[in-house]
């Protein structure tokens, strides 16, 4: 029913549930919450792990602005890092205030395409897609595997056994659904789908050999790796820094075994800007390990107001480039 009615009204229908969504998960959280607790949090976090926080959060900004380069340049276009960590970080303060991260993507898809306005087809969208999907994929790897290592050092821990069964079953699945692909069995069954998919699926091939170009002579292999090291970075180690800074007391292993999991639920577009969803999944997947649900309401905290100010750093050239005349 819902893929029947038209573009307009499944817009309209996704807003409405993501304010649900955000009303409902905002709510919980606030009624669950010993405010108290998180000012005493907060007033107590220390300086030195806050400002290794900030900088391995821009040491992750980036490693993913170089990835994001190296895409590009395999798209024909030879701009310096410093191009693609300006935009970087101004799609990150463009995030701020927008309900999901697609603001920010999308800024970055137009000024790459900017820069070449002989670009055709998905060139320069589709080197932001790729940097996209590649981290998420590599986050999910790593989320697998994290859990995975904990288990085999720490016991068959329920909470941790059922997150890696339950990601194990999505690796089992995506694997399945590439082999069907490569023998060219998705091929017979193509006419069971909706309209709607099939002309999804239609635009997909009709791009292929853009794809295969991202995933041919080795370099699906230097994505994963670029992703990989802006992960432990970016996500793993600049987070655990934060639990640090309020005096958590976590296992680094423990932390990993759910960091990812966490942070693959957080791009999850089921609420706006993810407020509610990121703090409900922290409360939910570290209060396996017993962080409190104070102290992840204050680390969730602590980083949005760590993010935004590294992220209006970029105030300065977001402005500057908006009264530049044309």
């Amino acid at each position: 029913m819902f893929l029947k009615k038209t573009k307009d009204e499944r817009l309209k229908i996704s807003k409405i549930a993501k304010v649900l969504a955000f009303v409902f998960l905002l709510g919980l959280v606030v009624y669950i919450t010993d405010w108290v607790e998180v000012v005493m949090y907060l007033r107590e976090a220390s300086p030195v792990y806050v400002g290794l926080f900030v900088v391995f959060h821009i040491v992750g900004l980036f490693l993913s602005s170089y990835k994001w380069g190296v895409i590009s340049r395999w798209e024909g276009f030879d701009l310096p890092v410093t191009f693609y960590f300006k935009k970087y970080l101004m799609g990150a303060f463009i995030n701020n205030f927008l309900p999901s991260f697609v603001g920010g993507d999308s800024y970055r898809s137009l000024a790459l395409r900017r820069q070449d306005p002989s670009a055709h087809g998905l060139v320069g969208f589709s080197s932001v897609a790729i940097d996209r999907l590649s981290g998420l994929l590599t986050i999910f790897v790593l989320a697998l595997f994290s859990s995975g290592i904990f288990l085999l050092i720490f016991g068959l821990f329920e909470p941790i056994l059922r997150v890696f069964a339950f990601l194990l079953c999505i690796f089992t699945f995506l694997v399945i659904g590439i082999a069907l692909y490569r023998l060219g069995v998705l091929n017979s069954i193509y006419h069971i789908f909706p309209a709607t998919v099939k002309k999804k699926i239609s635009s997909l091939v009709g791009e292929q050999d853009m794809v295969k170009m991202y995933f041919n002579n080795g370099r699906s292999v230097q994505l994963f790796c670029l992703s990989a090291v802006f992960a432990f970075c970016g996500v793993a180690l600049s987070n655990y820094m934060l639990f640090l800074s309020i005096g958590v007391d976590i296992s680094f292993f423990g932390f990993l075994s759910v960091i990812f999991v966490v942070s693959i639920i957080a791009t999850l577009p089921v609420s706006i800007g993810n407020i509610g969803l990121k703090e409900s999944a922290y409360i939910v997947f570290f209060g396996f390990l017993g962080v409190s649900v104070s102290a992840c309401v204050a680390i969730v905290i602590l980083s949005r107001i760590l993010q935004l100010l590294v992220s209006l750093g970029a105030l300065p050239m977001y402005l500057r480039e908006k009264w530049k005349p044309r």
